[in-house]
């Protein structure tokens, strides 16, 4: 099931009349420098990684090695990528611990509105969006771990998506895999057909608000927009109500 923690009236919104508020990527990472962490995040929408050693090779500059290097960016391209968050979840309940922590992040969100179909959900987003909406749960690392580099180059959204287009020879950056004797595995450019899919990896700190995120890497955004998909059946409950 889904779930979507916000203000009574917003929500309601959202499945009576079927309006999605979607936010920029980059207003999660200005959100973070703004307030409390767990509100924001200075590394969405990026990649961020440790290695031992690092090749650098910059567009207009000269190529470098970095040891013992902790890198973080954002594909240009991905900075106003509209972008859309839920929970997923098995159970719609919730902890003490948990209850405090989304209080003391969000005071404003009182209410919890619980989607339980999650097919005709998924469905009425791809419909409304013609193919264009990415959809998949976020992955939890503070390192590129095999699970996050897999998806990186052969996951795909949980909803059919029309990726978009990228100029030929024109790319953001290469991922590398090499094995032990330095030899390389495979390799993938990150360009604007797939750049979205950095977008789906949090830091460990984030783990427990299990996210669900939906973008559209075909539209660009410079401020918070609502888009509109048809009505849609969900309970709508005060979050105190979850708790067990």
């Amino acid at each position: 099931m889904f779930i979507k923690y916000g203000e009574a009236k917003y929500l309601e919104n959202f499945y009576r009349l079927g309006e999605m508020y979607f936010s920029p990527c980059v207003k999660f990472r200005e959100l973070e420098e703004s307030q409390v962490k767990g509100i924001g995040d200075k590394d969405d929408g990026g990649i961020r990684t440790r290695n031992s050693q690092c090749y650098i090779a910059p567009q207009n500059g000269q190529a470098f090695f970095v040891s013992n290097a902790e890198i973080s960016f954002i594909t240009d391209c991905c900075r106003f990528t509209p972008t859309y968050c839920l929970k997923h979840t098995n159970t719609p309940y919730i902890s003490e611990q948990e209850y405090i922590t989304l209080s003391n992040q969000f005071p404003k969100h009182t209410h919890a509105l619980i989607i339980e179909n999650e097919d005709d959900f998924l469905e009425n987003v791809r419909y409304h969006f013609r193919n264009k909406a990415f959809a998949h749960k976020i992955y939890y690392q503070d390192d590129l771990m095999t699970d996050f580099s897999e998806f990186l180059f052969n996951g795909d959204s949980d909803i059919q998506f029309y990726k978009p287009t990228a100029p030929k020879h024109k790319y953001f950056f290469e991922v590398v895999e090499k094995n032990l004797d330095d030899i390389t595995i495979r390799s993938l450019r990150i360009d604007k057909s797939n750049a979205h899919k950095t977008m789906f990896r949090k830091g460990l700190f984030f783990k427990t608000q299990q996210e669900y995120r939906i973008v559209l890497p075909h539209l660009k955004i410079g401020e918070g927009t609502t888009y509109n998909i048809a009505p849609f059946n969900a309970k709508l409950i005060q979050i105190k109500e979850l708790l067990r």
